[in-house]
């Protein structure tokens, strides 16, 4: 499906995806609904309109085979598959494939004169499904050996993952900026200043997205985290923190893709935690200069497409014209027009900024590194956090989809108690490159 899209995302996955689809073909008969109409109705409906191998299939093919095929056949990337080394373990099981004379001559005994006849042909394909598969398992050992030299890290502008699972990591350059607002910026508050010089000495990566539902479920999954069981939503007019609301179900629709929501700043410390663990790299959240210095992308602006809220519904997901509609107490200011997202929208619908990163503004808000002061007097100016100040309170940038325009600007600040879970709240990563 990211192949019909100019910017999708390809990999391993997507391979995948193309081999699903013809094992789908050999054993059900039929090929696959096209990607995109599938992806039409899953944002209309949540439902998948494929039906499923393991409903459809031929006799002689075990649940686990046909299954693993279906996870092959999602439209969302983020939730196929993201390795042959996840995937060919399941395909290559001695049970899976009808490959025993016995299985053969049951499923022809109940299938058609046709069918039987393309049993064969059914065997030979698969096994020549597992033969693509191998040689591209051995492509993508080649490639992760050509892609980090030894000697030779990321460069600016590049984007990379340190894993299949990993977040898309983008290499920003070095530089300097003015950090804040100046005082006849609309929507400017009183935190945002004063403006001050700040020099980013050393390129640095920085997630492409923020954080999505699929990266967050590997991590809990693996780690066997607790990310509570409770969290604060906006659900029949009120804000209120709700038992049974989290980050897999924030009380709005979310798939794989989404950025997750309903995390902590203590949550997003035990992730880039686990992932410098997993990885050997140094992960973290980046500190709040660094995330106004990558958001605006080297422009000056009150937004990084321009200073007013003009162009809001191509760039970023806050609160427009289908948000007041969807709620009928809303009584703030929207953006007039219509961004297609009522709630959260998956990671990268919206333009990226100059340096190619998605949902700066927007979408959910992310915690940064620092603790919280209500000015930048005495802040640092080399790109540290500031870790000293209250830091029982940690700072949070961007916005999201519940908050107006003016909220939605390079500059604006906000600040949560770190266990605080609000189903706008969300992260990106950040990681510090060798020297």
């Amino acid at each position: 499906p990211e192949q019909y899209e100019s910017d999708g995302h390809q990999g391993a996955w997507t391979d995948i995806y193309a081999l699903s689809a013809l094992c789908y073909r050999a054993i059900a008969g039929d090929v696959p609904m096209e990607a995109t109409r599938r992806q039409s109705q899953l944002l209309r409906t949540r439902t998948d309109p494929l039906p499923k191998l393991a409903e459809v299939g031929r006799k002689g093919y075990s649940p686990a085979f046909l299954e693993a095929v279906d996870r092959g056949l999602r439209v969302i990337e983020a939730e196929r598959p993201q390795s042959l080394d996840e995937w060919l373990p399941r395909l290559e099981r001695a049970d899976a494939l009808p490959s025993r004379d016995s299985e053969l001559t049951e499923a022809s005994r109940h299938a058609s004169p046709a069918t039987a006849r393309t049993a064969p042909w059914l065997v030979a394909g698969s096994l020549l499904v597992l033969v693509g598969l191998q040689w591209l398992a051995a492509q993508q050992d080649v490639g992760r050996s050509e892609r980090w030299p030894s000697e030779a890290g990321p460069k600016v502008g590049d984007r990379f993952r340190d894993c299949p699972e990993c977040p898309e990591m983008v290499v920003v350059p070095a530089g300097s900026y003015r950090m804040g607002s100046p005082s006849y910026e609309q929507g400017r508050q009183e935190d945002e200043g004063p403006v001050h010089e700040v020099t980013i000495a050393a390129p640095f990566a920085i997630g492409r997205h923020e954080v999505t539902v699929a990266e967050f479920r590997r991590f809990v999954d693996e780690r066997g985290y607790s990310a509570g069981s409770s969290c604060l939503t906006y659900e029949g007019g009120k804000w209120r923190t709700r038992a049974g609301r989290g980050w897999r179900n924030p009380g709005v629709g979310q798939s794989g893709r989404h950025p997750v929501a309903c995390v902590s700043w203590d949550d997003a410390q035990a992730y880039v935690a686990w992932l410098t663990r997993e990885t050997g790299e140094e992960y973290r959240l980046p500190s709040e200069s660094e995330w106004e210095y990558a958001a605006r992308a080297d422009t000056a602006t009150a937004r990084y497409w321009g200073e007013g809220e003009s162009g809001q519904c191509r760039h970023a997901n806050g609160a427009d014209a289908s948000t007041k509609e969807r709620y009928s107490d809303w009584h703030w200011p929207v953006a007039s027009c219509r961004d297609g997202h009522v709630h959260t929208a998956p990671a990268g619908s919206f333009a990226a900024n100059g340096w190619g990163l998605h949902d700066m503004l927007g979408n959910v808000w992310e915690w940064t590194e620092d603790c919280w002061n209500g000015s930048y007097a005495g802040a640092p100016s080399d790109g540290s956090a500031w870790e000293y100040g209250d830091c029982n309170m940690r700072v949070l940038r961007g916005g999201s989809w519940y908050y107006l325009p003016s909220v939605l600007r390079a500059a604006n600040r906000n600040r949560l108690t770190s266990g605080n879970r609000f189903s706008s709240n969300g992260f990106r990563v950040a990681r510090t490159l060798a020297p």
